[in-house]
Parts: structure tokens; sequence; C-alpha cells
């Protein structure tokens, strides 16, 4: 099986089947027959039907192992659920790395404020390269994962655009911001995955003002 493929999670409870979601294959282990999974994840963010069913992992280490139902009635797999996103370690090295230790908004250079941000949203290991993310500092990562801060082609840069929600905040002084992008070409923002997170910041944009939401 490919690494990376979506594989629906659920094993079997004393009164039927329980769907904990979708998970992404890391590997076989063909010595023991096992298949080590990443999830469940949700696109877009947590899925609240699964919330509630996968809130005890935090409580647990970062490897757990389930018994599920097998493809045969005589054999059970069993699966290795992962809370850590694949490679996010090396991830946030490789934006470390391509963004000098700095944070692309702010040019904060504090090691454990920094982030590595998903553009497009995470979606196995795949999506784990450079060209899709950026290094921000945690509070700049949170307003963009939440599209209140995205970034829009400005005379051949990129500059910060902000929600009006932020406009009586510290934050509007980074409207206009330009982001700073890593000197290799390689390393540099995905202009797709840029311009697709600026098009939901616009939709989120018109939702909230839709729903009449006051500035902080």
């Amino acid at each position: 099986m490919e690494y990376g493929v979506p594989v629906g999670v659920i094993f079997a409870t004393e009164v039927g089947y329980k769907v904990l979601g979708l998970a992404f294959v890391e590997r076989f282990e063909p010595e023991n027959g096992w298949f080590v999974l990443h999830g469940p994840v949700h696109k877009g963010g947590p899925d609240p039907r699964f919330a509630s069913d996968m809130s005890y992992l935090k409580h647990m280490s970062a490897d757990i192992e389930f018994a599920g139902q097998s493809a045969t009635d005589d054999e059970k797999a069993r699966y290795a659920l992962r809370r850590e996103r694949l490679g996010q370690q090396w991830f946030r090295k490789q934006l470390i790395a391509a963004y000098d230790g700095r944070c692309a908004v702010s040019g904060c250079g504090v090691n454990e404020a920094l982030e590595a941000a998903h553009i497009e949203n995470y979606s196995g290991p795949k999506s784990q390269v450079a060209s899709n993310g950026i290094l921000l500092r945690r509070d700049f990562h949170a307003l963009f994962d939440a599209h209140l801060i995205s970034f829009e082609p400005v005379c051949g840069e990129y500059r910060l655009c902000g929600s009006y929600l932020l406009d009586k905040t510290d934050y509007a002084s980074f409207a206009g911001a330009t982001l700073r992008q890593p000197n290799e070409r390689q390393w540099r923002p995905n202009a797709v995955f840029l311009e697709a997170h600026r098009i939901e910041f616009d939709r989120s944009e018109k939702k909230r003002e839709k729903a009449g939401l006051l500035p902080y």
C-alpha cells in the first residue's frame, strides 16, 4: 500500500462499530503484519464528530495500539495511532533553515516562539514540504490558520492583509507588511497555495461581516 494513502479507521465495540475518522498510512511493518497509521485527522481541522472519541489520546503516549476488525473473520489487524503529524519536526527544521530562524512577518528570532505553519491544510506526508509552509511566530500562526490574516500579491511580493476584526489591536500595525521569503526559490511559498488561502480569507471575512462580528 502506498504511504500517505487515506484510510477509514473503525474498531469493534460490544454494541457495534465506532468510527474514528480518516488516518494516513505511514508504513507497513512486515515482521509483525502491522500498518502504522497517522491520525485520525480531518481536512480543515479537527472534526467535532470525532473530538470526544479521541480526547483521551492527549493523556497517553504518542503511540498507542488498539484491536480492530480484520479483513478476515479469524484474524485481527493491529494499528498504531500517532498523535503528532508525520514529519512535523522535519518540516519545522526545513522552515527554520529556509527562513534563517526568523518569523516571516515579525522577524522574531526566538526559537521557542516559532512554528511551522501549513499553507494548504495538512493532508499527509506529502504536504510536509517547505513550499507548503511559512515560518511564523506562534500568534501569527494561529491568526493564519483562523484566516484572520493572509497574504496578497503586490508588485512582485506578498503583503499581509488582516481581518477588520484586528483593526483595533496591535496586529493592525502589520497590515501591508511584506512576507519575507527564502532566498532559495524551491523553499518559497507555493503561489497557488497562497492564492487559495487568500480566497478562503476573503470568504471568511464576508461570513464575519454577515454575522455582524465586531472588532476585538
